[in-house]
């Protein structure tokens, strides 16, 4: 593979990926159980799948003036790829579809083989009138990538980047997040935090305090308030979401039910009708061990945070702020403070 790749792979996958990371994308839907993060581990050399990753949107349903959270399907994707990015486009249709109908069908067959869609969706299902862009971009030797969405049409209120490991044979998912400036919380800890609304937070980190695993981290590259919900310890991995994914190309013998399994991030949409750059950052180079374990590791990651991740924030005069909320809410339902 070269330094920078977007092409077609398949009939239904497109890849983006540079020597480091590789972005798998299925072009029939963005729910995340069918879009695979691949990672290249230090020391094997090989590329391994331990995230996956999607983008969900928040629009109005058809027939009502609920907003509701919504998957895209069938969609559009157009590459660019210059000396030192490469980016891939995805045009989410109009009518989007309203998440969680299929793995919640009464039988197989209700399921209509999803995500291969017939061309006309039946008329049972639940759909929104809406449609954007959704733009993945990465560099040469970063194991990061940035999203950034587009509004086109219809009435669509916010858009949740999310990134989870609930269809992976992913034993290390970090157990303890980093909120910069207001410190480390455990996701099994009494009362965890379900979701915490900052402004002028730069950065969270996840990891493990053994060293296990691959960390990730996420910057928000804008102002505006943001919502970060890391649910934690989601249990539908064992549950109606490991019968789904038996249509996924990749099957796992055990998916991950605890730690924080399923990142997600709600940008509400601005004047503007475009949200601001969200980068996910992974960390192979301080993965199994190779970072150290606790404080040490810790300091290591906000460190590389710090040196290749935050160049948007310099200059900038901040006054960090978080609310964090300790109590549940059901998973993919948007925080009611954000929305009404």
């Amino acid at each position: 593979m070269g330094d920078l790749l977007a092409e077609h792979a398949a009939r239904n996958r497109f890849v983006l990926a540079n020597d480091l990371i590789r972005l798998d994308f299925d072009l029939r839907t963005s729910d995340t159980m069918y879009n695979y993060i691949w990672i290249r581990n230090p020391l094997s050399g090989q590329f391994e799948r331990l995230y996956n990753f999607g983008c969900d949107v928040g629009a109005r349903e058809r027939g009502t003036r609920e907003i509701v959270n919504t998957i895209g399907v069938n969609m559009r994707a157009q590459a660019e790829v210059n000396e030192n990015e490469a980016a891939v486009t995805l045009t989410y249709p109009s009518p989007l579809v309203v998440y969680r109908q299929f793995e919640k069908a009464s039988s197989p067959a209700a399921i209509w083989n999803y995500p291969d869609l017939p061309a006309e969706l039946p008329s049972v299902m639940r759909l929104c009138d809406a449609s954007l862009a959704v733009t993945y971009s990465l560099r040469k030797g970063e194991a990061a990538f940035s999203v950034t969405a587009k509004h086109l049409g219809g009435v669509i209120e916010n858009i949740t980047p999310i990134l989870n490991a609930m269809w992976v044979d992913n034993e290390h998912v970090p157990q303890t997040m980093y909120i910069e400036g207001f410190g480390e919380f455990d996701w099994d800890r009494p009362a965890p935090v379900s979701r915490a609304e900052v402004c002028d937070v730069r950065y969270f980190v996840f990891y493990n305090r053994d060293g296990s695993g691959v960390p990730y981290g996420l910057v928000v590259q804008g102002r505006q308030k943001t919502c970060v919900a890391p649910h934690p310890g989601n249990p539908d991995g064992e549950g109606v979401f490991k019968v789904c994914s038996t249509n996924q190309e990749f099957i796992p013998k055990r998916a991950p039910t605890g730690r924080f399994n399923d990142t997600n991030i709600y940008f509400m949409l601005t004047d503007s009708r475009i949200t601001p750059p969200l980068r996910w950052v992974l960390f192979p180079e301080l993965s199994h061990g190779a970072g150290g374990t606790g404080a040490e590791l810790l300091k290591r990651l906000c460190a590389r945070m710090e040196e290749a991740h935050l160049g948007w924030w310099e200059g900038a005069t901040r006054q960090p702020s978080a609310e964090l909320f300790l109590r549940p809410w059901p998973m993919r339902q948007p925080p009611p403070t954000l929305w009404r």
